[in-house]
């Protein structure tokens, strides 16, 4: 960028291998959702193990995920807070399992726009 000075192009972080977390935005959205999940289970600490806490934790969980997706930093999520994650051995473990599943919306690094040359009367025809 000419007369920028020194500039940052780019928004590849230095996660080794290739998956989401090697662009800024997302590492930056895991960050973010990390700390607001540990602020929205911290009311669910010591209250019963049982299908009414898991239903609830997960409904503020999906909220919470709703907002995020509203604000353009979600395509989709899912969440899953139930007996298939919460088996009986963990809830003996005093464990509750919330997991998540999320595609982060992708950056736009490139754009490309193509021109076509056409001949005369052609694009009429073509109905472009």
């Amino acid at each position: 960028l000419t007369g920028s000075g020194l500039t940052i192009y780019g928004q590849k972080t230095r996660h080794s291998g290739t998956s989401a977390l090697d662009r800024v935005n997302v590492a930056r959205l895991v960050v973010f959702l990390r700390t607001q999940l540990d602020k929205l289970a911290q009311p669910f600490i010591f209250e019963p193990n049982d299908e009414l806490t898991r239903n609830e934790i997960k409904g503020a969980v999906e909220s919470m995920l709703l907002e995020v997706q509203g604000q353009r930093g979600l395509y989709d999520f899912a969440v899953v807070c139930d007996e298939t994650n919460n088996t009986p051995t963990r809830i003996d473990r005093n464990e509750l399992y919330v997991d998540i599943a999320i595609e982060p919306v992708k950056a736009v690094e490139f754009i490309y726009i193509p021109i076509r040359l056409k001949n005369t009367g052609e694009i009429d025809k073509l109905g472009l």
